[in-house]
């Protein structure tokens, strides 16, 4: 995936790019609420991205990530904590109808699916702690439009 934008800021190897919203967004259903890159207005999006072509501010770039990477991490986000959640309603359900036959097996499988849930979050995000630092899972710029 490429897009183009503005060089507002470079720091120790890296450049914060300013993008517009454009061709990677517009196929998104959450594209008119969507802020997760740093854009106040909701138009323009601020993302870091290695500078290994010394691109100064100012500059028009392009900036690109890998699509298989892209796709490894949507599924990572969206799949892996549906499977936990619904692995831990299947667990919590099975316990509570062996070991708990008072209990409404139900409202533990509930119970544990929604932890398993919020367990899987914490677990990417501290996961996903390594990868920051890992140049493959990080925006690059590729080229510099304007000299």
């Amino acid at each position: 995936m490429e897009e183009e934008g503005s060089v507002v800021k470079v720091e120790n190897g890296y450049a914060v790019v300013q993008t517009e919203k454009g061709s990677a967004c517009s196929g998104c259903g959450s594209k008119a609420s969507c802020h997760a890159m740093g854009g106040n207005d909701g138009k323009r999006m601020e993302m870091r991205a290695v500078n290994d072509i010394n691109a100064k501010v100012g500059d028009r770039v392009v900036i690109a990530i890998d699509s298989v990477i892209l796709l490894k991490s949507s599924f990572l986000v969206y799949i892996v904590p549906l499977v936990f959640m619904i692995a831990g309603g299947v667990m919590g359900d099975s316990y509570a109808r062996e070991h708990m036959p008072a209990s409404d097996p139900d409202l533990v499988a509930g119970a544990t699916g929604i932890i398993c849930l919020i367990l899987s979050f914490l677990g990417l995000k501290l996961w996903s702690k390594g990868l920051e630092k890992k140049a493959e899972y990080q925006p690059k710029i590729i080229r510099i439009l304007n000299h």
